[in-house]
């Protein structure tokens, strides 16, 4: 079965929303890449990522990040069924694994593709 592993939450300005849920919920956001800063809620819940909507074609969003396989084969998959390739396959800093993000047919909501590195 392949379950959620992240989510990402993306807005327009992001520095604002970080201070926020640092204030809001004593939450520590650590910088993961520029622009990009990642929350851990403890072992037995995804973590998140918080970053400008960019790569989600501007629109501001939240996508959740589900574990495949084997990523290349789940990224072609979900393009010959119909999405949108949106961020192409990629390797994560510090061998965080693969992702990839699609945009559902139909919508213009993104889901992402996680494998392990």
């Amino acid at each position: 079965m392949h379950g959620l592993v992240h989510f990402e939450v993306n807005v327009n300005k992001p520095e604002e929303a970080k201070s926020f849920l640092e204030g809001m919920f004593g939450w520590t956001l650590q910088p993961a890449m520029e622009g990009y800063w990642m929350c851990s809620l403890g072992d037995d819940q995804p973590g998140f990522g918080l970053g400008g909507c960019e790569s989600m074609g501007g629109n501001e969003s939240v996508c959740g990040y589900i574990e495949v396989d084997d990523i290349n084969a789940a990224t072609k998959k979900a393009e010959s069924l119909g999405a949108t390739i949106i961020q192409p396959v990629m390797e994560l800093p510090e061998g965080h694994g693969n992702i990839s993000v699609i945009m559902l047919p139909g919508s213009n909501q993104g889901l992402g593709l996680w494998s392990k590195g």
